[in-house]
């Protein structure tokens, strides 16, 4: 996978699709669909703004998050038109997070939520801020685990690259990401509360 750090500032959120986040400990998670990158951003070597069709934000040491939710409606019915529900607005607050002895930044990004339709304004303080591009063909292995305890079994798809970075993956759920670390022992970790390994490695020269 390809992993930039920083460039916060040469993101752009206003057409960008979110969806619900992964937290876990200090780190949250949000899968993205067509995040702007604007030009200088290092994945972006043309002079205009870019898309990425799906891209994860990674925030690493996060002190609090805070999401401001706005309901839409369609209206008139099959318009494809929308608006906000002022009445329908919430506040989420994620909470207890270990305690983070780093300096933290405070980071603001906006978007989509489809399921249920609603428009979040985000602001999200930790102490680093990754963007993960997705797919990425420099994968290393797979590996297959198994929730024997349920029937019919339920699988689980880990997946590392090069860098040791590695993702969960849930076959279940459309291969819906369910987990990202950093380093193979922190999944394997993750997936040994309740998942047993399958023997056998899957690389991916025997793969391709």
């Amino acid at each position: 996978m390809t992993i930039i750090s920083n460039h916060f500032d040469l993101l752009y959120f206003t057409n960008c699709n979110l969806e619900r986040p992964l937290i876990h400990d200090s780190k949250i998670v949000i899968p993205t669909r067509q995040l702007g990158l604007l030009p200088g951003y290092p994945l972006n070597p043309q002079n205009e703004i870019i898309f990425l069709s799906k891209s994860y934000l990674i925030f690493e040491g996060v002190k609090t998050s805070v999401r401001q939710l706005t309901g839409y409606v369609e209206e008139p019915p099959g318009s494809n038109h929308f608006k906000p529900l002022e009445e329908n607005s919430r506040t989420v607050i994620d909470d207890d997070f270990p305690e983070v002895a780093k300096t933290v930044n405070l980071f603001g990004l906006e978007g989509a939520f489809e399921d249920p339709l609603e428009w979040v304004d985000w602001e999200i303080e930790s102490a680093s801020f990754y963007l993960m591009e997705h797919p990425s063909n420099d994968w290393e292995f797979t590996e297959l685990w198994i929730d024997t305890t349920s029937f019919p079994l339920k699988v689980m798809l880990l997946v590392r690259d090069k860098q040791g970075i590695s993702c969960v993956y849930d076959p279940s759920q459309n291969d819906r990401l369910v987990f990202l670390s950093f380093t193979y022992e922190e999944a394997k970790l993750w997936l040994e509360k309740q998942y047993k390994l399958v023997p056998q490695r899957f690389p991916k020269e025997v793969c391709v």
